[in-house]
């Protein structure tokens, strides 16, 4: 068993296609792979994915593939028998599942095509490949790091209202803007409704191509493997975040939140609008292993304001006064403009995970972002770098908090499915005051906190998230004799390997790293 050899090429064009995020799809995956400025020799690699470049292949791509090498490229518009047949959104059918996508390019010639995608004019394959002299070229008709930028961040600037749910459901053109007000899925195509009938988006689109992705690569390299990280602690097949904001900041809410939280044996992320619980309680929050965080509040009815400034200033007024500096934020009302100069905010003030993104309506809880996973968001130009903040999106809040409005506990179950299917994150939102004032609100996060323990998930803190996620990515699996040596492995990450075959855990490494692989 030999360990695969993967080189992300990075050509210095890139067109308006967010291609180059790539690098993020694999780091979120735990993928060990090598930045190429440049082409590589033959042999030296086993896959080279193209990261951007042209929209067709280059003479020098051209000469890698003939003389033997093997590229993966993504929606070009022309390949080795001219102009690629373009083709509008649809659904692409992955593992039994539709998932979204905004255009493709179709090539002409392949030698073999797998896997469908349906627009509404056509269909075509999702996978092609080319035989070109000793070489291969993959083809994916999807560009899949722009398909997951747009599902996570939308498209073009938070400038204005999205339009509502025809059904009523999603009020979002209500004169404030939000995170949802960019967002891609369709009310209608992309919608699907919980057991008493209440709608919400069913799947994690993101999750599911970059996993996708990932096997596709597994398969390509193959009889080589991948070795990797699994993605949380202890190999833990998920886990819950639970995120509470403190608006009114009442301290007699914020008692009833720790008594709950105590009695159920669960750390928390307080995010605290300005002002928050005062020094004495803040110890106490943080004394019992909860994580006091900041709530960014840019509500004009409120007296916020959308500035760099105004963030600044709220962060550091929070600093001075609580237990430790934040690292984690949700913005009040999921207020958010623009693009991603929230996230350079984030990125020079320290903040290291935001949850700012999720649903604002009962109509459009669920995967509203495609992603339950921490991501390092795209910057608005696809040629800069990613930004250092990572964003990890709620799913519902407040659980039957007046459920004919925002929503009932029939979509606890479907959450937690999808969150083990994908193994991501199931991020949940509570304020204290319905914490508070509620019994219903308060059986209803006892009951998701059940049906997430049952199936193995555990609760980590925003900080514990991020601290996580950078270790991670720290990372890296080299071969060494007649194993591998995994580098910078934190004490309670579990191994696990990528074939043909499957996956299957490995041992735990010795003490240098060190990890036998069966030949």
């Amino acid at each position: 068993m030999k360990l695969a050899r993967i080189g992300l090429y990075q050509p210095a064009s890139v067109t308006g296609r967010y291609t180059p995020y790539l690098i993020e799809l694999l780091e979120q995956e735990r993928v060990t792979h090598t930045v190429l400025p440049s082409l590589p020799s033959i042999g030296e690699f086993d896959l080279v994915l193209r990261a951007g470049g042209s929209d067709a292949l280059s003479s020098d791509e051209l000469v890698y593939v003939s003389t033997g090498g093997r590229l993966l490229a993504f929606s070009l518009d022309e390949g080795p028998e001219g102009a690629a047949k373009a083709f509008g959104q649809g659904h692409a059918a992955v593992k039994g599942q539709p998932l979204r996508f905004f255009a493709g390019r179709q090539l002409r010639g392949a030698n073999l095509e797998r896997g469908s995608a349906a627009a509404a004019e056509t269909s075509a394959p999702l996978v092609q490949e080319f035989t070109i002299g000793r070489g291969r070229l993959i083809h994916m008709t999807i560009d899949v790091a722009d398909t997951i930028v747009r599902l996570q961040q939308g498209v073009g600037l938070a400038r204005q209202d999205r339009p509502s749910a025809p059904d009523g459901t999603a009020d979002t053109a209500e004169g404030i803007l939000k995170a949802d007000d960019t967002t891609t899925l369709d009310w209608i195509e992309d919608r699907g409704k919980t057991a008493t009938g209440q709608p919400y988006f069913p799947f994690a689109h993101a999750d599911r191509w970059r996993q996708w992705l990932v096997e596709e690569i597994v398969g390509i390299v193959s009889p080589r493997v991948l070795l990797r990280p699994a993605a949380w602690p202890g190999g833990a097949p998920a886990v819950l975040h639970l995120s509470l904001d403190s608006d009114d900041n009442d301290p007699h809410h914020a008692e009833t939140a720790l008594a709950l939280l105590d009695s159920l044996d669960l750390r928390a992320t307080w995010c605290e609008l300005e002002g928050g619980y005062g020094g004495e309680v803040q110890k106490r929050v943080h004394a019992a292993g909860h994580e006091v965080a900041l709530h960014y509040n840019a509500l004009a009815m409120e007296g916020g304001v959308w500035s760099e400034e105004t963030f600044v200033q709220q962060l550091a007024r929070h600093n001075a006064h609580a237990p430790v500096n934040a690292v984690s934020n949700k913005n009040h009302y999921t207020r958010f403009e623009g693009w991603d100069e929230f996230y350079q905010w984030c990125d020079a003030g320290g903040i290291r995970l935001d949850g700012t993104r999720g649903p604002s309506k009962m109509g459009n809880r669920g995967f509203l972002y495609g992603t339950s996973f921490p991501h390092r968001p795209a910057a608005f130009d696809p040629g800069a770098p990613r930004h250092r903040v990572y964003s990890l999106p709620f799913q519902t809040a407040d659980i039957d908090f007046e459920p004919q409005r925002w929503g009932d506990n029939s979509i606890i179950g479907p959450l937690v499915d999808e969150v083990m299917a994908v193994g991501g994150c199931l991020h949940l939102l509570n304020h204290q005051r319905w914490l508070h004032k509620f019994a219903s609100v308060r059986e209803a996060l006892t009951r998701a906190l059940s049906a997430s323990r049952s199936r193995g998930m555990v609760a980590m803190t925003g900080k514990e998230i991020a601290d996580w996620i950078d270790a991670l990515r720290a990372v890296r699996v080299t071969a060494a004799g007649n194993g591998i040596v995994a580098e910078s492995l934190p004490a309670d990450a579990v191994l696990e390997v990528l074939s043909a075959d499957g996956t299957r855990r490995l041992p735990p490494p010795t003490p240098d790293g060190a990890v036998l692989l069966a030949s």
